[in-house]
């Protein structure tokens, strides 16, 4: 996952003579440089998903396709996953709703909720908290596949692993906790019931996978309390339901 930090609005003009209109003064959203939302005023905050990179021809939503994000919130984080018709939608889908560049390249960007009101104070665009809606389980085991390293899961939501790669894991024998992660990934890709993301707690023990690949990685991939496994995303937050 990718923390945004260094934020920016900068002013910015649009010109949209190309499509009759006239120049729109914009603000836009950048992060170490990197161009995050490039209308802040245009933007349609969808509760489901939203376009954060508008055609700058004639600023309209959805006219370019790309640029959607799936905003949402747990705890103290407010995420920018894939838009969910991108992830399991249709082939047309897959090209109107595909994440922005960035998303990409850098993996999941997400911000903690204070940083984000400190945004909302700058720039009365951003939607209130209680507005942006509450991931659930199926995203949370979608931002659990798609920051795990070395392509081991492969692409999301499709399930195809590459055991070729693990060589050992913290409980000596990898295969039954690995089949555990399987199972429990297959099952939060049905369940939209309400998660929560959240540190490990002092009964629980990390597990990691030990992969081999071009380099050496140690993946913290699940906690385990003595009787059940839960996924951990990022080496970082527990997914837990709600």
């Amino acid at each position: 996952m990718w923390k945004l930090d260094n934020l920016e609005i900068k002013p910015a003009t649009l010109d949209f003579s190309s499509s009759g209109q006239a120049k729109r003064e914009v603000s836009q959203l950048f992060s170490n440089g990197i161009e995050l939302i490039n209308a802040l005023e245009l933007v349609d905050w969808d509760p489901d998903h939203t376009q954060f990179l508008i055609c700058e021809e004639c600023g309209f939503v959805h006219c370019e396709p790309g640029g959607g994000v799936g905003f949402r919130k747990s705890g103290p984080l407010v995420l920018m996953l894939p838009a969910e018709e991108y992830v399991w939608g249709e082939r047309q889908d897959k090209q109107e709703y595909r994440p922005p560049p960035y998303l990409t390249k850098r993996g999941i960007p997400y911000l903690t909720v204070s940083t984000y009101e400190d945004l909302r104070s700058m720039h009365s665009s951003f939607p209130a908290v209680d507005q942006i809606r509450d991931l659930n389980l199926r995203e949370a085991a979608l931002l659990f596949h798609w920051t795990a390293p070395l392509h081991i899961l492969g692409d999301p939501p499709v399930i195809s692993t590459r055991r070729d790669i693990v060589t050992g894991s913290s409980e000596g024998d990898y295969v039954e906790p690995f089949d555990r992660l399987e199972d429990l990934l297959r099952a939060q890709y049905e369940d939209k019931s309400p998660a929560h993301l959240r540190a490990p707690l002092s009964n629980e023990r990390v597990v990691s996978f030990y992969l081999q690949a071009a380099e050496f990685v140690q993946w913290d991939a699940l906690v385990f309390d003595g009787s059940e496994y839960r996924l951990l995303v990022d080496s970082t937050y527990v997914i837990a339901p709600r």
